[in-house]
């Protein structure tokens, strides 16, 4: 099957279309050989979306040239409870992705999901719950558009007894039809009809008799004609034997290759890097003989095209490395040479922004496997001319369907054992299934409304500034309660920013929607796409200019705050809002240069993975901006806080406890140069000018100087000196302060994001001084129960005493109480 007979299939034109040009979701199913597997393989060399292909098991997975939904996501192999989503105690909250794979995640455009069938209803809400939480959490698979693959009547979700019996009170069953997501995602379904597998009519219907519940007595007899408990395999080259269970298949592969006669010739693969051994195409040690029958694993890359996955065949010579292998239906026999298989994982680009397959490993084997007799599940999408079915022992639905449908036609088709009603397994849950889901197959006009609403969704969303009004409401909450912890102009800057934004482009971007609602109602015809390219051009030149101003907002504001998670939250959500401007800006600019809508998707994709937060505000003051109305000298108010910053970095406290902004801006204001003025600075307390007086006497002189603002003495000396007593670290001496403030050695450790080791080596040296007691450090019971041990023990380490009194006695606590013993004793 080619790429011009899926262009003349209906139904697979249909499905290229939905998922090239819509973003709906779409379902593809289908009878055994109607072309599924050929679909993807065009779909991933002619569609431009940023695909990823996913499959439930690595060998399907490798088959369709993509990776388990497992290793992708790196799922848990436990079940995933939906209403556990947003819990602590979600499984997912534990996957914790590099940021190389939150970027991969987020660049996704399509997201293809192969043999559908296999997938747990949970598997599926679990990669729609990690989609959302990287992406877009309002959006079923964040937003993503999926293409789900598969044929519900081929082979079931496997899930064991103990989990089902968890499950069950969230799922009605555990096919993926099952999942919230599904339900979510409203996919269409397009089922396709033309068979390429199997011309003979009357076996298409038997088949389809048995994949939809219809077996009847005509359909019965015409099967059982196929019955025939005398045949012997052996006698008859070509045929395979389709088994239930995997012992059934090796058992039967080794007894054959037992009795053939000759030397036996064994041949290791070679595995480089990361290819898990459960993904092993065919087996790592393979055994042959002359005349063993043998299936190829995979397709010839050579013009050629002397074999593909699931060719027959039989080895007729061995010679070094080389094994030749004749096939029933050719002249010629064929020279097999190594093969060689890729783990790949997908990676994105940075630099062309497109989403690439990395090898991380790879397998090379002979491509050949021993063939009297494999599994229906690992026959699964391959076609054979001779097969043997034994369905006595089928245990699941889909499983004869699978078995029978391998075959090209009826006659190659042989029973082993005869088919009764019993045999057919069918799951009432895909019938119903199958009936529901004919409300959901498209028509031609749906496609063509998708498309144009696909189109005005996407115009729609570029002219939708409400997130970005409500980081700004947010950021202007956040600056009004940090009162005196972020700079003076960070209050008024973002008043006056929320101000433009509701009435510059809130208010004009509400009245621009609804013109274009009446613009996509006249769209269609070649004066109403004419008005509606105009209209939306003019729109994106406006809002391109206006939105200069929020992105000069979030460039040159100052942001900073002396409290350290205050400004980290402050200057994400700066972040968010200019990265929202970037990205609208970079989306009206193309409309402005090419009307290409569905570009959009790829540009606006981009920018977002190409921002990076820009600040310029150590260049420049913005013109608008309400800083140089409460700060007379701006520049030395950075000179000053940059100086603290690093103190308080390399201090490890918060910037607020160093100096508070409002001291900086008062320095910045007054120009104090002598000691005397630098103590009518409020926030500046004997401690700070003892400590620092001299340094911010220091930079405030030499920027009077080199500005040429006042006279000044340059300080040369200490403005406090103390000779008679010692001065500490000022990092203990702020957590001496904290601790007669009332916090705890823990919270101190938690506020200035030390360990309560280091805060506790802090106090050791106040101990030791005396300047705090023990009982200021620890309860009386406690401090009581380590002396008398310490007394009565003699232990010869510190690691004796802790190990006697357990795990609620700390180190410190133990050091703390021994010189505080031990200056007793002195």
């Amino acid at each position: 099957m080619n790429s011009q007979e899926i262009q003349s299939n209906k139904e697979l034109e249909m499905a290229f279309e939905f998922v090239y040009r819509t973003n709906r979701n779409v379902y593809l199913t289908g009878r055994a050989g109607t072309g599924k597997t050929t679909f993807l393989n065009r779909l991933r060399k002619e569609c431009p979306k940023r695909m990823v292909i996913v499959a439930p098991t690595g060998v399907a997975a490798i088959n369709a040239g993509g990776v388990t939904i497992h290793s992708m996501f790196q799922l848990p192999f436990s079940p995933f409870f939906p209403e556990s989503a947003g819990l602590h105690n979600n499984p997912l909250n534990a996957i914790r992705y590099r940021k190389q794979k939150i970027r991969l995640l987020k660049s996704i455009d399509l997201l293809v999901i192969d043999e559908i069938s296999m997938v747990r209803a949970d598997i599926l809400d679990a990669v729609d719950s990690l989609l959302r939480r990287y992406r877009n959490h309002n959006l079923v698979f964040g937003g993503v558009q999926v293409l789900m693959i598969g044929d519900v009547h081929q082979l079931p979700p496997v899930v064991k007894e103990d989990e089902w019996k968890m499950l069950r009170f969230y799922y009605n069953n555990m096919y993926f039809f099952s999942s919230k997501a599904f339900a979510n995602a409203s996919p269409v379904v397009i089922e396709l009809q033309q068979i390429f597998r199997q011309s003979d009519l009357d076996f298409i219907l038997l088949l389809e008799k048995i994949r939809t519940n219809g077996m009847d007595a005509n359909t019965m007899q015409l099967l059982n004609q196929r019955y025939n408990k005398h045949f012997n395999p052996s006698a008859h080259p070509g045929y395979i034997i389709l088994t239930t269970h995997n012992s059934q298949s090796a058992e039967i592969n080794d007894k054959r290759l037992d009795e053939l006669a000759g030397d036996e010739f064994t041949f290791d693969a070679e595995v480089k890097g990361d290819f898990p051994e459960y993904n092993f195409p065919t087996f790592k040690s393979l055994a042959l003989k002359p005349g063993a029958q043998v299936m190829f694993v995979k397709n010839d890359l050579a013009p050629e095209k002397r074999y593909y996955n699931g060719k027959i065949g039989k080895v007729v010579h061995i010679e070094d490395d080389t094994i030749v292998v004749q096939c029933p239906e050719d002249d010629d026999t064929i020279d097999v040479g190594l093969a060689t298989w890729s783990n790949v994982r997908f990676t994105l680009n940075e630099a062309t922004k497109e989403i690439e397959e990395e090898e991380i490993g790879s397998y090379t084997q002979y491509p050949l496997k021993l063939a009297w007799a494999i599994t229906i599940h690992k026959s699964q999408g391959l076609t054979f001319d001779k097969v043997v079915v034994d369905a006595a022992q089928a245990f699941a639905h889909g499983q004869v369907y699978v078995a029978l449908s391998r075959c090209r036609t009826l006659d190659g088709l042989v029973l082993s054992s005869a088919i009764g009603y019993g045999s057919v397994i069918t799951d009432h849950n895909v019938v119903d299934f199958n009936k529901k889901s004919e409300d959901y197959i498209p028509d031609d006009r749906e496609l063509e409304v998708s498309k144009t609403q696909f189109r005005n969704d996407i115009l729609a969303q570029l002219f939708s500034f409400e997130d970005m009004l409500n980081r700004i409401i947010h950021l202007r909450r956040l600056a009004v309660d940090a009162g005196l912890s972020v700079t003076s102009a960070l209050v008024p800057d973002t008043e006056h920013t929320a101000e433009f934004i509701n009435k510059n482009i809130i208010d004009v971007a509400s009245k621009f929607r609804r013109q274009l609602e009446a613009l996509f109602s006249l769209a269609g015809n070649e004066e109403g796409e004419r008005q509606l390219k105009e209209r939306v051009q003019a729109a994106a030149a406006y809002f391109k200019e206006k939105l200069a101003t929020i992105f000069d907002y979030t460039a040159y504001t100052d942001f900073d705050s002396d409290n350290h998670s205050e400004e980290q939250e402050l200057k994400e959500l700066a972040e968010d809002l200019q990265k929202m401007t970037v990205i609208a800006r970079t989306c009206f600019d193309a409309l402005l240069k090419d009307f290409d809508v569905f570009a959009l998707l790829r540009i606006r994709s981009d920018a977002d993975l190409d921002f990076r937060f820009v600040s310029r505000r150590e260049h420049a003051v913005r013109k608008d901006s309400k800083i140089s109305s409460v700060i007379e000298y701006p520049e030395l108010y950075n000179i000053l806080k940059a100086w603290r910053d690093d103190l308080a970095d390399n201090s490890n406290m918060e910037r607020y406890r160093v100096m508070p902004n409002k001291a900086l801006e008062e320095m910045a204001n007054m120009l104090p140069t002598t000691l005397e003025e630098l103590k009518k600075v409020k926030g500046l307390g004997k401690k700070k000018i003892e400590f620092f007086g001299t340094e911010l006497l220091k930079i405030i002189a030499k920027y009077c100087i080199d500005h040429d603002l006042k006279t000044v003495e340059f300080p040369t000396d200490e403005p406090v000196p103390k000779a008679s007593k010692k001065k500490k670290g000022v990092s203990a001496e702020v957590s001496l302060e904290m601790l007669r403030d009332g916090y705890s050695v823990a919270k101190i450790a938690l506020e200035r994001n030390l360990t309560e080791g280091t805060i506790a080596g802090h106090l050791l040296k106040y101990v030791e001084s005396g300047e705090i007691t023990v009982l200021q450090l620890l309860p009386r019971e406690k401090l009581d129960r380590i002396a008398t041990a310490l007394v009565d023990y003699k232990f010869t380490s510190l690691k004796e005493a802790k190990d006697y009194l357990g795990n609620d006695i700390e180190f410190h606590e133990i050091r703390w109480v021994m010189v505080a013993m031990q200056k007793e004793l002195e």
